[in-house]
């Protein structure tokens, strides 16, 4: 294998729980929410990336 794959593959494996979390965490406020729970905090609102962006789309649902 050479050194470029091993270096892209070491980048995804570093990288993947940066991304993960914030989705998986924001899916359980999504269940709590839809459980009726509007008292559940956001995750993410604060971001300035995608999931920021999702995280305000959520928010939109709560505030209606």
């Amino acid at each position: 294998m050479s050194a470029w794959v091993r270096l892209a593959d070491l980048s995804f494996w570093n990288e993947c729980p940066r991304i993960v979390r914030p989705i998986s965490a924001l899916t359980v406020a999504m269940r709590e929410h839809a459980k009726g729970n509007l008292q559940v905090d956001l995750p993410g609102l604060g971001r300035a990336d995608e999931i920021g962006e999702m995280a305000q789309a959520v928010l939109v649902f709560k505030e209606n």
